[in-house]
């Protein structure tokens, strides 16, 4: 069974893959090599924080560091991102009848995708796992609850973090859902490393029921989608 990952509420959506090439995908990354940032110093905007990325991702990778390890480079990088809602607000855009949205920020096709999901008050996701070599997570704005499961869908954490909160998961840690446990809006910035266009979800009445379910953006470089 497919269905479309960006709201759950009704199960009578149109299923659409996540594009794997943007005509114009390139345009913040190539403008962020142009930008360096002293690795002891805070990232306080998005493109320093993308130019300072591939190596954070390419160092990772070489020395098969675990996400959210001592020594992550990319774990670290996102502790350093100190973003003004300035740098991000462009992209803050939600669509009020789903769940959350996804909304674009970056991807360079091969080796991240960078998106900002918004999501409406008291709204989640369904458990869903990340066939990647992990997802990081920063709250930017509002609260983000977090429950983790194991194999057998059952709960083995259950946490809330705050504007400025960092988590991150592999699926060798377990499975979530992620959700807004707040009355209002609240904001998150998501890197999944490699990209992906379709992960496995789980209902959570129905343990046993497995579905594939495929990616859609509300959103691309600022930019409401057409579909969306």
């Amino acid at each position: 069974m497919e269905e479309s990952y960006d709201a759950f509420a009704s199960s009578a959506q149109t299923v659409i893959d996540l594009p794997k090439l943007f005509p114009n995908h390139r345009r913040q990354s190539e403008k962020a090599k142009k930008e360096t940032t002293p690795v002891d110093s805070n990232v306080t905007s998005l493109i320093s924080l993308l130019a300072a990325l591939p190596e954070a991702l390419e160092t990772r990778k070489k020395k098969n560091i675990s996400p959210g390890a001592s020594n992550d480079p990319v774990s670290e990088l996102f502790r350093r991102a100190i973003l003004e809602k300035s740098e991000w607000e462009k992209y803050a855009l939600y669509d009020p009848s789903k769940s959350y949205s996804r909304n674009l920020i970056a991807t360079d096709d091969e080796t991240y995708t960078l998106l900002l999901l918004c999501w409406n008050p008291l709204q989640e996701s369904p458990i869903h796992d990340h066939p990647c070599d992990g997802c990081w997570l920063k709250v930017l704005e509002g609260g983000v609850r977090e429950c983790r499961y194991d194999v057998n869908l059952n709960c083995i954490s259950d946490e809330v973090f705050s504007q400025g909160s960092l988590t991150y998961i592999t699926d060798s840690m377990g499975y979530h859902k992620v959700g807004n446990p707040t009355s209002q809006q609240s904001m998150s910035l998501h890197l999944y490393s490699p990209p992906f266009s379709r992960c496995r979800v789980w209902r959570e009445e129905k343990k046993e029921a497995v579905s594939q379910s495929y990616f859609h953006n509300f959103s691309e470089f600022g930019q409401i989608l057409q579909d969306g």
